[in-house]
């Protein structure tokens, strides 16, 4: 089972207890909720929390297990803690709560409030532990950590309605700050153009732009990415899952809020601000003396070795796993383009370091090795995009905490060397076997390439006589042969498969006269003659991720089935929508002469295009009359959730932009890119078509189903108007109608 950090939840009331443990196991937290304190202390033999969640009358009250139990936790410090108080309350936790690691929840607790106080305490305290290790660094070279001014910080208020602004305004004159008003998204970018505000405070509806999109555009901007965003909403049911901590808003303020609140919000924020200040400005100053690379501002070897073990002893202390992982490259050109690009793949608190001439380490805290491996394929997929072929990368991960807290055993794993070679998405020397079969000549000399770049299960299949059936497992097969002798092999070799779906990838030797002809099976591919050894190496690549794919579809497909089930269940007339899609998208797929593997993306895209729906509200989903413009806002987002959710399955990898952008229309009217014509991906094109007809026939809360012939007149009229695809609406047309 995966690492998630340990919730405590300590409240006397049982429907809160129940409420906010099962709102927390639903983000996918570990929770243990207690009634007392003493009942927390007489567990801490079994597990170290990562947060606690307190009811903060209740704390009160307990003068001597609440301070023994913080007592007994403060090694594991800076340990955070969430006050749950009344509307009505607070002076007690003003007077105990630290302004750095703490904060509040005002009852009634919202999901949507409780998920983003949670996320952001958990990621401050990555936050807190980065500028201790830093100034500890600093200390022990007799140099004075970075101290941010005091002057009052700028606060950016993005807020169209008068009285709202107004209100807004009033509050923060308790607070030493200058507010600057902007009653459009354009006056927002317009005054960060000119000045960086320490924190931005959004409505999440205006006219010219929601506030999400507004707060994704700063959030990839480098002047205020790290700039806290406060997102004020009155939708209580909106929940982070939908919008996404990624999505931009640091917090969340629903409307309408206590004044205490709002100030509190802030307060910590700000705080938050000038903790990254203190972050990049200890940055600066170990690039001033030296121990920073000089052209890309990466810390070097003498701080790894610093930040390493002390990274351990923290870890350990707070039972949290992290993952070092070493990236070693052949050449200083890629070297310099993976250096320069990892940082936009990398959170805000992961750590790079250059370790050695053409190696760079990175640290990944509170990351387990499964999440550790998704985060290194995206770096290694964007090495690939930049044109750092694969096998020029040697990758080496050590999860700590998941193997042991030895510290010198720990050191010695890392620096063994690449004891597990890897490529995107799982080339490598990750135990796949290749077997190489047919023409001897060239055997050794395929072999010898495929040992170069990392492969370690590589072997020669001998074809001479009968194999033995349903005994040769590999996979991938490399057969090569010339244009008459490849299928008198294939017919030796397919039998002697234990999966005849194996992979086989037909290298043709000698001269061939045009495109090979012989009929191959479905799981057979073939080179060109003459292709050069990088083109080869990319095809074997290539069909191996095929055969991942396979391999894992199985399992995969039960689960996301379960999700789709999931999404379908209590509405009799969604049932069936997302194969019914599957199905004909493929068909369709076939008619307009699309390659096996688009084929294959289609299916998934078409089961999967709408699963992001699970996180929206049923009450949303199951609506008779008109969505308002935060219910609409919401409903959108499902094509967003759902690439976010299916982006972690590799072999998914090729049916995400269905799932992104199968809402996108071709005259730039569609979501979430607006993109427009041949912009939009191919195969979202053709799910598009296929999934608007599908759910004209069917039933919805605001309308009844269209007849069969009826669906087809409009989509014919829509796709005639722009918003569809002509061609491929034409095409699908013609096939329902044959």
């Amino acid at each position: 089972m995966s690492w998630k950090p340990l919730i405590y939840i300590i409240t006397p009331e049982n429907s809160e207890r129940t409420v906010l443990r099962a709102q927390l196991l639903g983000a996918d937290y570990n929770v243990a909720a207690f009634h007392s304190s003493d009942e927390a202390l007489s567990c801490l033999a079994d597990s170290i929390p990562h947060l606690i969640i307190v009811d903060a009358d209740h704390a009160q009250d307990e003068t001597s297990s609440f301070p023994d139990l913080m007592q007994r936790l403060e090694k594991a410090s800076p340990l955070p803690l969430l006050h749950i108080r009344a509307p009505d309350g607070g002076d007690y936790v003003r007077d105990i709560q630290r302004d750095a690691s703490d904060d509040t929840l005002t009852r009634p607790v919202k999901s949507l409030e409780l998920l983003s106080r949670v996320g952001s305490l958990l990621r401050n305290r990555q936050l807190l532990g980065q500028i201790r290790i830093q100034e500890s660094f600093l200390a022990s070279k007799d140099i004075k950590p970075f101290c941010a001014n005091n002057s009052p910080p700028t606060i950016l208020l993005v807020e169209d309605e008068a009285a709202e602004l107004a209100n807004i305004r009033r509050l923060l004159e308790g607070i030493p700050c200058n507010v600057i008003a902007a009653r459009t998204a354009a006056d927002a970018l317009w005054h960060v153009k000119r000045k960086t505000p320490q924190l931005v405070i959004v409505d999440l509806l205006f006219p010219d732009l929601d506030g999400l999109e507004l707060c994704r555009y700063l959030k990839r901007q480098e002047e205020t990415k790290y700039t806290p965003l406060l997102m004020l909403t009155s939708v209580p049911e909106l929940d982070n899952r939908i919008v996404g901590l990624n999505s931009g808003p640091d917090d969340y303020l629903v409307k309408p809020f206590n004044d205490m609140e709002v100030l509190t919000r802030v307060r910590r924020l700000l705080n938050r601000n000038r903790g990254h200040r203190k972050l990049l400005g200890n940055n600066l100053l170990l690039n001033r003396h030296g121990y920073t690379d000089a052209s890309s501002g990466i810390p070097g070897q003498e701080f790894f070795r610093f930040v390493y073990p002390e990274m351990i002893n923290w870890s350990q202390k707070a039972q949290l796993p992290f993952t070092v992982a070493r990236i070693r490259v052949s050449t200083e050109e890629s070297f310099l383009k993976i250096s320069s690009e990892t940082r936009s793949t990398l959170r805000n608190f992961d750590l790079d370091f250059i370790t050695g001439d053409l190696d760079l380490s990175l640290i990944l805290p509170e990351t387990p090795s499964d999440r550790a491996q998704v985060a290194l394929s995206r770096i290694l997929a964007r090495s690939e995009e930049i044109g750092v072929p694969p096998w020029e990368i040697r990758l080496v991960t050590v999860s700590i905490g998941e193997n042991g807290w030895d510290a010198r055993h720990i050191s010695e794993m890392f620096k063994a060397g690449p004891h597990d070679l890897t490529g995107p998405k799982g080339h490598s020397a990750n135990g796949q076997k290749i077997l190489i079969a047919g023409d001897s000549d060239g055997s050794s000399d395929l072999a010898s390439v495929l040992s170069a770049q990392g492969y370690d299960k590589v072997e020669i299949l001998p074809l001479e006589g009968n194999p033995v059936p349903g005994k040769v497992k590999a996979n991938l097969v490399i057969l090569q042969g010339d244009l008459e002798k490849v299928p008198e092999l294939l017919q030796r070799l397919i039998p002697s498969l234990t999966d005849p779906e194996t992979p086989v990838l037909i290298k043709y030797t000698g001269p061939v006269g045009g495109s090979p002809t012989p009929s191959i099976p479905d799981s057979a591919d073939y080179i060109p003659p003459g292709s050069g050894t990088d083109y080869f190496l990319h095809r074997v690549r290539n069909s191996l991720n095929m055969a991942q794919l396979r391999s894992g579809t199985e399992e995969v497909e039960s689960f996301l089935k379960r999700l789709i089930r999931l999404l379908e269940e209590g509405d009799v007339d969604v049932q069936g929508h997302g194969q019914q899609v599957a199905n004909r998208a493929v068909a369709l797929g076939t008619r307009l002469g699309l390659e096996r593997e688009e084929l294959e993306a289609l299916r998934w895209g078409g089961l999967l295009h709408d699963v992001g729906k699970i996180f929206l509200p049923g009450k949303i989903m199951a609506k008779e009359g008109m969505l308002s413009a935060e219910e609409f806002m919401m409903v959108k987002s499902h094509s967003k959730l759902g690439y976010d959710l299916c982006r972690a399955f590799t072999i998914l990898d090729s049916a995400l932009p269905i799932i992104k952008h199968h809402h996108e229309r071709s005259d730039g009217k569609g979501y979430p890119e607006g993109l427009k014509g041949d912009n939009i991906p191919l195969l979202a094109r053709i799910v598009s078509v296929v999934d608007v007809y599908d759910t004209l026939t069917r039933r919805r809360p605001y309308r009844p189903a269209f007849s069969a012939e009826e669906s087809a007149r409009i989509l014919r009229s829509e796709s005639e108007n722009g918003m569809w695809d002509m061609k491929i609406a034409g095409e699908f047309l013609k096939m329902i109608e044959s």
